[in-house]
């Protein structure tokens, strides 16, 4: 069988280092993170406290809501405490004005049950909480306004 292919020789080595690729991969990984980078700038920390009838919630989890209705921050709570992030890359939020929801459960939805359907869990706040627009809670964060503590009630229905 015979091949079309040009020896393999010293000089063409030369002219196609092995790593050459490796150094354009690199070079484009740099500047896409460099130019990424930019995006994070106007990120605000955003923290604060869950209280359910005055005490700290001992679990949960917090989310700012925008505009669209979709989750736009989100973070756990423990011992009341919480510390939003956009994602797991990203901390903090925009400035801007959003609807918060908080959940909390005694026992979690979705547990698959003995009759192959799943349980539609037991919260541990009211569930009007749950529901950004229910909750009637609201954030306006800005550089000057990033601490926000939200106080739920157990007797509310």
């Amino acid at each position: 069988m015979t091949t079309n292919l040009p020896p393999v020789n010293s000089e063409s080595r030369r002219l196609h280092p092995p790593f050459a690729s490796w150094r354009l991969f690199l070079m484009i990984v740099v500047l896409a993170t460099w130019t990424g980078c930019k995006n994070y700038e106007d990120r605000i920390s955003v923290t604060g406290l869950v209280t359910l009838d005055g005490e700290p919630l001992s679990n949960g989890f917090i989310a700012f809501v925008g505009d669209e209705g979709d989750a736009v921050a989100a973070g756990p709570i423990q011992n009341g405490h919480y510390e939003l992030s956009e994602s797991a890359s990203r901390d903090g939020i925009r400035a801007g004005q959003y609807a918060v929801r908080i959940e909390s459960w005694k026992e979690p939805p979705g547990k698959e049950l003995p009759n192959g359907t799943f349980a539609e869990g037991v919260s541990a706040i009211p569930a009007r909480y749950q529901d950004a627009k229910a909750s009637s809670f609201t954030a306006d964060v800005s550089r000057k306004s990033r601490k926000f503590n939200f106080e739920m009630n157990s007797k509310e229905k």
